[in-house]
């Protein structure tokens, strides 16, 4: 992902993830994503958001993270 960013420089981004990566190798994984983004030269935004605020079928909790 970090790659393509870099290649394509899109204005902005959506990235979109299980809730799991949270806590996933104790936080670390999320972080080190988050840090390259922030390196590629985006803002980042990352929030906890159910699928069923997004008018989705499914009623589960994702990550979201936007950059721009």
């Amino acid at each position: 992902m970090e790659r393509i960013l870099l290649e394509k420089k899109p204005k902005a981004f959506l990235l979109e993830n299980v809730k799991q990566l949270k806590g996933h190798d104790g936080g670390r994984t999320l972080e080190t994503i988050l840090e390259h983004l922030k390196l590629a030269g985006y803002e980042i935004h990352c929030q906890c958001l159910k699928h069923v605020i997004l008018v989705s079928p499914q009623n589960r909790e994702r990550i979201y993270i936007v950059g721009f």
